[in-house]
């Protein structure tokens, strides 16, 4: 998320909540996880693609401004623990 937020293209790793994240082609590359071609060939077309490193890494920066600002992720995480509390006493 750091470095979508500096508008980095980001190549990263089909693990947790890489999905959640990122747009896979859009936003970055996803490759499979303990997979190192693929890794280095995302790592080589952004290299060798500027142009779509630069766009992905537009769209990073916008995906973060739009979906992962602090206010939204603290409401997010207050309504949360208020589904637990309540869940809590209901019991």
């Amino acid at each position: 998320m750091e470095a979508m937020a500096l508008g980095r293209p980001v190549v990263a790793t089909d693990v947790n909540g890489v999905r959640e994240l990122m747009v896979d082609g859009e936003t970055g590359l996803i490759v499979p996880p303990r997979d190192p071609e693929a890794i280095a060939a995302a790592v080589n077309r952004l290299l060798d693609d500027p142009q779509l490193a630069r766009e992905m890494g537009i769209r990073g920066r916008q995906r973060v401004e739009q979906h992962f600002t602090v206010d939204r992720m603290i409401s997010e995480l207050e309504e949360y623990f208020r589904g637990l509390v309540y869940a809590k006493r209901q019991a």
